[in-house]
């Protein structure tokens, strides 16, 4: 279930200072209850965080909504360990995502659960690390990206 979407190679980051990683996942309905999904990941330095120095746009194939927005989480959290970063603000339009994560949600499905538990063990790489739920209009970058990967 857990893939690795996010292989490509990257740079790696010198300064310790703090970053941010937007995501966010979405798709094209399908004759199912899945969708044809994509995922956007931007992420950038705390100080300069709308200009990304990594952009991701990555096909999924056919998923759930809610797979395609953990997904990009996951991808997100991975890419900045390959980078890595050690201090991360990971912010989406999600609030099963965000707050899955924080604990103020209990993720009960079967589907979702294994990448949820991928992020949380993906924790213990950075020094500090917060997922922070933002409203959709401000998570811009990472849906253009996401819609970019049809």
């Amino acid at each position: 279930m857990i893939h690795h979407y996010d292989l490509e190679s990257v740079s790696q980051v010198e300064s310790q200072e703090r970053y941010v990683c937007y995501f966010d996942g979405g798709g094209e309905a399908t004759a199912s209850s899945k969708i044809n999904a994509h995922l956007g990941v931007a992420i950038g330095t705390e100080t300069d965080q709308f200009n990304p120095i990594l952009q991701r746009s990555i096909h999924l194939g056919i998923k759930t909504s809610n797979q395609a927005e953990f997904l990009a989480a996951l991808c997100g959290v991975r890419i900045a360990i390959q980078m890595n970063i050690k201090q991360l603000v990971v912010k989406g339009d999600s609030q099963l995502v965000i707050f899955g994560l924080n604990g103020k949600y209990k993720i009960q499905n079967e589907g979702l659960l294994p990448i949820q538990r991928a992020i949380q063990n993906y924790q213990q790489f950075f020094d500090y690390i917060d997922f922070q739920f933002i409203e959709r209009k401000y998570n811009t970058i990472a849906d253009g990206l996401s819609r970019k990967a049809k």
